[in-house]
């Protein structure tokens, strides 16, 4: 008699249909297993869980066919054995689906890592164009400096050039310089509280020195030294009497040029200065007496000619 046996595969489960239920299933065959277990991966797992449940199957059938034609024992027993296998072919099955669940849960944390990677890929990515970009515009300037360096060297070559044909030495001090006149003054306290004016007055003797009266404070001769005038003198008014006596007080001032204006040369006439402008260094200092303490007051003016 022809039987006809067909092992399909339903919802991950492995079932024997048969034609007659006496007749033994078609076996196959289950390749050898090799290696530790532990070690492969979670596909050769998965495999190898399919390829176990086609030995239980296999088995089944050979017990069949084994005992195909006994008695009512051999039924019996025939019929345990088959419940044993179906035991083991559904502990397969089972394992089956805990393999598949874990290759599932492999697969979602590979495609989570793949999109980490794209994401820092995209990062990079990004940051090897920025760097393009800062590289090329540190080179266009790197251009530009040395453009503008050139050009500077070309510039101080024509400006040393037209320098070379131009007297520009002068004498800056006030020797020969019409000083003789009033002048307003601006002070301004360097160390300590100096004697204020707003006044100063140089004028000259009749043999040809000059003086400079500071209206309040001191009067003197001035003497020329360096291109710059000197005033020293002492004087018992530019301080306060000190337990009703008269203070003598050491005055010294010194003037020289804060500004000039210089006309160029024309033919064999030479550059020509004058001075536009003076400033002044006043020094007050005494010693101490009676209940006054030492005194030392530095202050300076700005001195602009009224008459």
């Amino acid at each position: 008699m022809n039987e006809t046996n067909v092992l399909h595969r339903e919802g991950g489960a492995h079932n024997i249909a048969s034609s007659d239920a006496g007749s033994p299933p078609s076996t196959v065959p289950a390749p050898p297993i090799q290696g530790p277990r532990a070690s492969w991966p979670m596909s050769a797992k998965v495999l190898v869980a399919l390829l176990l449940v086609a030995t239980v199957i296999s088995t089944v059938a050979a017990v069949v066919v084994a005992n195909g034609d006994g008695d009512g024992d051999g039924d019996e027993g025939r019929q345990e054995q088959i419940d044993t296998l179906t035991a083991e072919r559904e502990a397969a099955l089972r394992e089956i689906a805990e393999l598949d669940e874990a290759l599932t849960a492999v697969r979602v944390e590979l495609e989570e890592s793949q999109a980490v990677g794209d994401e820092l890929t995209a990062e990079r990515d990004a940051l090897v164009v920025a760097v393009e970009s800062l590289t090329a515009e540190r080179d266009e300037a790197v251009a530009e400096l040395a453009a503008v360096n050139e050009a500077l060297v070309e510039i101080t070559a024509e400006r040393d050039a037209l320098l070379e044909g131009i007297d520009v030495e002068f004498d800056v001090s006030l020797v020969g310089a019409d000083l003789v006149g009033t002048y307003r003054a601006t002070t301004t306290d360097v160390v300590g509280a100096a004697p204020v004016f707003t006044q100063l007055t140089i004028g000259e003797t009749p043999e040809g020195w000059l003086s400079a009266t500071i209206p309040g404070i001191a009067e003197g001769g001035m003497a020329m030294a360096d291109g710059v005038l000197h005033l020293v003198t002492d004087s018992t008014t530019a301080l306060p009497q000190c337990d009703g006596v008269d203070r003598l007080a050491r005055i010294v001032m010194t003037i020289y040029p804060n500004g000039y204006e210089v006309v160029g040369a024309e033919g064999d006439t030479p550059n020509t200065v004058t001075i536009s402008g003076l400033n002044a260094v006043l020094t007050v200092s005494a010693r101490a007496a009676g209940t006054c303490d030492a005194v030392v007051a530095v202050s300076t003016a700005d001195l602009v000619r009224t008459s």
